[in-house]
């Protein structure tokens, strides 16, 4: 008996994983130079990474969770060979734009209660849209 198909192959799993990396990196305003340097790589080498065109080791994943300060598990949640289809999340993409890195960067200083008045002001807008 043949296993089944699997609807998300190792290279989406590398874009998926890549795309982590870069959405955590700039979350912390941090260049692919400044990444490439702690990890004694190139800057091109942090950008296939991140595109996903070379694959990423587990050793060296742990390298790159410890410069950006989080886990492997970070990058690793969620992904799952038998389910799934095998693209990234629309918040995944967003999180990975320079434009939601500022955004996050700027949600995370301010209060709690602006933070719920800016979400509801979105969805407010959004909804308009």
């Amino acid at each position: 008996m043949t296993p089944p198909k699997n609807p998300r192959s190792t290279a989406d799993l590398d874009q998926i994983v890549g795309g982590r990396v870069r959405a955590k990196r700039m979350q912390l305003g941090m260049s692919q130079e400044l990444l490439g340097n702690a990890l004694g790589l190139t800057f091109q080498q942090v950008q296939k990474y991140e595109k996903g065109a070379n694959r990423i080791s587990v050793g060296r994943l742990s390298q790159i969770a410890d410069v950006l300060k989080t886990d492997t598990g970070f990058f690793m949640k969620d992904l799952s060979l038998s389910n799934g289809n095998g693209s990234r999340s629309p918040q995944e993409v967003f999180m990975a734009t320079r434009e939601g890195a500022a955004i996050i960067a700027a949600m995370l200083d301010l209060e709690p209660k602006m933070q719920h008045a800016i979400i509801d002001m979105a969805r407010s807008l959004a909804e308009k849209g």
